[in-house]
């Protein structure tokens, strides 16, 4: 009977035993999981790095683009004026002279 005892015992201590080594498996699995998946991500010094050098890029096309812009503005005012010049011109040439208009009625 103690025999019996001792074994059944032993039996729980066994399952305890089992279902905590269980619990520490699959914690393990997981933290392997977890730990791969952080080793493929950069670090945080890499990762400020690249940051600020994308910060930097960035305002740097900022300006490029502002002084592309304004260029693109300057371009259309000028060529607006020289629109408008053509237009005189071809007004001031179409438009009869008077020295023209004399001599037409001399004739």
């Amino acid at each position: 009977e103690n025999g019996i005892e001792v074994a059944k015992n032993n039996i729980e201590k066994s399952k305890i035993d089992l279902s905590q080594a269980k619990t520490v498996r699959k914690n393990r699995i997981e933290y392997n999981v977890l730990a791969k998946v952080i080793n493929e991500q950069p670090d945080r010094k890499e990762t400020l790095d690249r940051l600020s050098t994308l910060k930097t890029e960035l305002s740097s096309l900022e300006t490029t683009k502002q002084q592309l812009e304004s260029r693109l503005a300057l371009r259309k005012k000028q060529f607006h004026v020289l629109v408008t010049s053509i237009h005189q011109l071809q007004a001031m040439v179409d438009e009869p002279d008077d020295s023209e208009i004399n001599s037409d009625d001399i004739d």
